[in-house]
């Protein structure tokens, strides 16, 4: 690491004599001048998503899940410029979608409040951090998020559930809604049974797992919850998905593994299944001839968040110009929310 400018940043004899960085570099190009300048705090932490190389491989423009103007420098319309009139604006959801609105828009020298339920910011990126395998580090991105949007002068109130008089107390030019997922359990006999949990709530350690699981919905979210329960042992588990493979909506550099994983770990798979019902002596399971199976479930966790819209339509009307952000326009994943966010900073 040498930049000219900064001659007490070059090494010593005995030190590192070369740094190779690629995606991290990708993630922010300015990584080396924030280490010289010792503003740690500023760096967009590469999360080894891979999107970029899955891209890349299948002949489409790199994108990033944390720098979302990646491949737009040269447009004046992706950058982040000072307003020609300061306006105030209120983001609901502090998740990764929020937190890129609420510092966009406050970078260019809007007034915002960003308003987050939770007694903490982060939304789904804390969830994601308690899974194994270096999962910790979504935590980085949420704290990377934090220090920007407090920074920029984003005045952040946690545990405070937005409604309609709380934001119009705020008198607000623009509105961004990001308020995410509800973890809303799916219409099927016996769902609201005691044993029945959301992956939230098991992976914060909020609700127990009992040693015969089974999953409801098997994309990202259900492998990211059988991977913590594998990780953790004593757990036989299985995982029902309507679709014809699990995964569909996961990175395709890491999708096999994750298969791979599961199989190690001799997930039982039901894909193109549905739940009809859960009873006492488990979750009965419908194949794709229609033929039903009763899987022993002691905990059955829900894996198919929805979209929080009830503050959209509520909203809409009310003020001069309202945005959704991230899953509550559609569940997806972080680099949408993010890509979401960043452009509704730049159109408040």
């Amino acid at each position: 690491l040498f930049l000219p400018e900064y001659p007490e940043a070059a090494l010593s004899e005995g030190a590192m004599d070369l740094w190779e960085m690629c995606r991290p570099m990708i993630a922010d190009p300015d990584l080396p001048r924030k280490i010289a300048e010792d503003r740690q705090e500023d760096i967009i932490p590469c999360m080894a998503c891979n999107l970029c190389l899955t891209r890349l491989f299948r002949d489409q423009p790199i994108t990033c899940m944390v720098r979302p103007w990646l491949g737009h420098e040269g447009e004046e319309s992706w950058q982040i410029r000072p307003v020609a009139q300061k306006k105030k604006v209120v983001v609901i959801g502090a998740g990764p979608g929020g937190m890129e609105a609420a510092a966009t828009a406050a970078e260019r020298g809007h007034d915002v409040v960003l308003f987050e339920k939770e007694s903490r910011v982060g939304g789904q990126l804390l969830v994601s951090s308690h899974g194994p395998s270096g999962d910790e580090e979504f935590r980085r991105l949420s704290n990377y998020y934090e220090s920007r949007c407090r920074k920029a002068g984003v005045k952040i109130r946690t545990a405070v559930a937005a409604d309609e008089k709380a934001v119009a107390a705020e008198a607000p030019d623009a509105v961004v809604v990001a308020t995410g997922v509800r973890w809303e359990v799916p219409p099927i006999p016996g769902i609201d049974r005691e044993n029945v949990v959301t992956v939230k709530a098991l992976m914060q350690g909020e609700a127990p797992a009992g040693k015969r699981v089974v999953i409801l919905g098997g994309k990202g979210v259900g492998i990211a919850a059988a991977q913590f329960l594998l990780h953790r042992g004593g757990h036989e588990i299985s995982i029902v998905e309507d679709q014809e493979k699990v995964g569909r909506d996961v990175n395709a550099s890491y999708v096999w593994r994750y298969v791979k994983k599961l199989k190690e770990g001799k997930v039982r798979l039901f894909t193109s299944s549905t739940t009809k019902a859960i009873t006492d002596a488990g979750v009965v399971v419908a194949g794709p001839d229609g033929a039903e199976t009763v899987v022993p479930a002691d905990t059955v966790v829900v894996a198919t968040p929805q979209p929080e819209t009830s503050l959209v339509a509520a909203l809409a009307g009310r003020f001069p110009k309202v945005l959704t952000v991230g899953d509550v326009a559609r569940v997806r994943r972080v680099h949408n929310a993010t890509m979401d966010g960043y452009k509704a900073g730049l159109e408040v």
